[in-house]
C-alpha cells in the first residue's frame, strides 16, 4: 500500500505518512512515536501494533478504508502505550479482533496497572513538584507533556497470541509468534506470512542507546535470551518499534546490545567492590556512562538497574548486606 495521505492542521498532520511495502504484501509505517506493520490478503488486513494516540489510529483507519482493506485483527507485540494506544479506537471503528500475550493482556485492558506508565508519570510529577518547590522557572507544560505518557483507553482483548499457537487469518494465512521478553515480560515478536519479523523493543536504536546507555528492561535474563533468539533467526527483514527496518542480518545490532549489557554488568560489579546502596550505585553508574542526572532518567534507569542487581544476585556475583539500618549491595570476591 503506497497511497499517501495528507491532512491539514498540526505540524504532524502536515507530514506525509504512508505504508511502505517491505516484502510481498507486508508493509510498515513510521508514526511519530513508533512503527506499525500491516499484512493484507484478499483485501483483509492484520495490523501489528496500533500506534500511540487516537490521532495515529484515525490516520491508520482512514488509510485502510481508502484502499478498501477490511481490518480483521490487531496483533500487539506488547501493551506499552506507543504500541497499543490506538487499539480502543480501531476496535470500535472496525469491530476487529484485538490480540496480545496473556502476560500483557492485563495492561491493555487496565492501563492504570502498568508499572511503566506509573514510573513515567511519577517521574514527571516529581520533576514538576521539585521545580515548583525550588522557585525555579516552571517546566513548560509542553515539555512535561512530551515526557509524560498518554495513558491509553482500556481496550478489551478478544484473545491471546502464543508462540505455541500461530495466528491464522480468516483467509488461511498464518502468523508466527516468538517470545521476545525482556523489555517487558510477555513481549512477543510477530512474523508475517511474508517472513517479515516485527521485533518490537527487542532491539533499541544506536541513537537510543547513545542517549540512554542503560535501556528500560524488566528482565535482564529474558532480554539476553531474546538477543540469542534474534542472533539465530533465519529471517532477513526486521521491523523494530523504533527506527528504520533492518535487512539481511542484525548480527551487528545484537552483538552491540550484548556488549552494552556486559559493560553495564562489569560497571556494577566494579562499583560494588565497596558496599553501595541502590541510590549511591545509580549515581556512580550515571557518572560512569555520562548520563544526565534528570529525574526522569533517575526513575527509569533505576528500575533497570534493580533488574540488573537481581539478575547478578541470582548469578551469585553480588549479594545483599544489611548494616546501620540500610540495605547495601556488595560484589562477592572470587
Amino acid at each position: 500500500m503506497e497511497r499517501e495521505m495528507h491532512s491539514a492542521g498540526t505540524k504532524n498532520q502536515m507530514e506525509t505518512r504512508r505504508f511502505h511495502r517491505l516484502q510481498g504484501t507486508t508493509s510498515w509505517m513510521p508514526l511519530e512515536h513508533s512503527n506499525i506493520g500491516l499484512f493484507v490478503h484478499k483485501k483483509r488486513g492484520v495490523l501489528i501494533d496500533s500506534g500511540y494516540t487516537e490521532e495515529d489510529a484515525e490516520w491508520i483507519g482512514d488509510m485502510l478504508e481508502s484502499d478498501a482493506v477490511k481490518l480483521e485483527a490487531i496483533l500487539h507485540t506488547h501493551a506499552h502505550p506507543d504500541n497499543s494506544g490506538g487499539a480502543y479506537y480501531l476496535k470500535k471503528r472496525f469491530n476487529c479482533r484485538v490480540l496480545i500475550s496473556q502476560g500483557q493482556r492485563t495492561f491493555l485492558e487496565h492501563p492504570k496497572r502498568s508499572n511503566y506508565i506509573a514510573l513515567v508519570q511519577a517521574a514527571v510529577d516529581k520533576e514538576k513538584e521539585e521545580v515548583e518547590a525550588s522557585g525555579q522557572e516552571a517546566v513548560h507544560d509542553e515539555t512535561l507533556h512530551k515526557r509524560a505518557v498518554i495513558e491509553p483507553k482500556p481496550c478489551p482483548a478478544d484473545g491471546t497470541i502464543d508462540p505455541n499457537r500461530p495466528y491464522m487469518m480468516s483467509t488461511g494465512k498464518i502468523f508466527s509468534v516468538i517470545d521476545l521478553s525482556g523489555h517487558v515480560v510477555g513481549q512477543y515478536g510477530i512474523i508475517t506470512p511474508d517472513n517479515v519479523f516485527f521485533i518490537a523493543d527487542a532491539l533499541y536504536t544506536f541513537d537510543e542507546l547513545s542517549e540512554k546507555p542503560i535501556p528500560y528492561l524488566e528482565s535482564v535474563e529474558q532480554f539476553k535470551k531474546s538477543l540469542d533468539t534474534l542472533l539465530k533467526t533465519p529471517y532477513n527483514k526486521f521491523v523494530p518499534t523504533h527506527g528504520r527496518p533492518l535487512e539481511f542480518s542484525i548480527s551487528n545490532e545484537v552483538l552491540f546490545h550484548q556488549r552494552q549489557l556486559d559493560m553495564i554488568e562489569q560497571a556494577i560489579v566494579l562499583h560494588l567492590r565497596m558496599p553501595q546502596t541502590r541510590e549511591a550505585l545509580v549515581a556512580l553508574l550515571f557518572a560512569t556512562f555520562g548520563i544526565e542526572q534528570t529525574i526522569p532518567n533517575f526513575y527509569m534507569m533505576s528500575s533497570t538497574i534493580v533488574s540488573f542487581l537481581n539478575y547478578l544476585k541470582r548469578q551469585h556475583k553480588i549479594t545483599i548486606i544489611h548494616e546501620d539500618g540500610k540495605t547495601r549491595w556488595f560484589a562477592k570476591g572470587k
